[in-house]
Formats: structure tokens, sequence, C-alpha cells
């Protein structure tokens, strides 16, 4: 659907984030494409898991898109799960969110 949006209609906002940003359907296929691929240069394809631990905004959205994009599987975490090693075992890769 994104791919269709962002041909059909690829100024139209799609998201509009808390700072005020906005994203055309274009600018989040073309972030969806280029996270995407990046996972799959690591190796990361059909049926991986992968962690997405971000806060709600761009990254979040961004990983999200990619991660399903490439048909990968999101795989979910509770708020109590600190240790990726004990309580997800099969993730490929954790994307992470690190406060500067």
């Amino acid at each position: 659907m994104l791919d269709r949006f962002a041909v059909e209609k690829p100024e139209a906002v799609f998201a509009v984030f808390e700072d005020g940003e906005t994203w055309s359907f274009a600018e989040t296929r073309r972030r969806t494409r280029r996270l995407g691929a990046a996972l799959q240069a690591l190796g990361i394809g059909q049926g991986d898991h992968v962690v997405a631990w971000l806060p709600n905004g761009k990254a979040a959205l961004a990983a999200n898109f990619a991660i399903n994009y490439i048909v990968a599987a999101i795989a979910k975490l509770h708020d109590a799960d600190i240790t990726l090693a004990d309580n997800a075992p099969g993730i490929r890769v954790e994307i992470t969110f690190v406060a500067h």
C-alpha cells in the first residue's frame, strides 16, 4: 500500500510528528526502503525476528515499516524485559534508542 500511495500521491502528507515535521508518502517510502536495505545488508530477511525498542516517533515508524517491508518479523517485548538474551531467544537484530 505504501508503494502504491507513494506513486499515486507522492507529496500527500502521510505523518505529522510532534516537532511539526511531516513526511509525505514518497518520503516515508524512501526512509522505509533505506532502512530495509540496511537491515538486509546485515543479513536480515524474511522470517527473521527484529526488536525495535524505540520511543514513539520517527525512528519507531521507520523501523516498523522497514521491518515489515523486508518481510521480517517484529518481536514484541514487554516493558519488564530488560535483557534480550534471556527474554527473547531467536532475535537477530535489536534496534534501540540511545539518549544523548
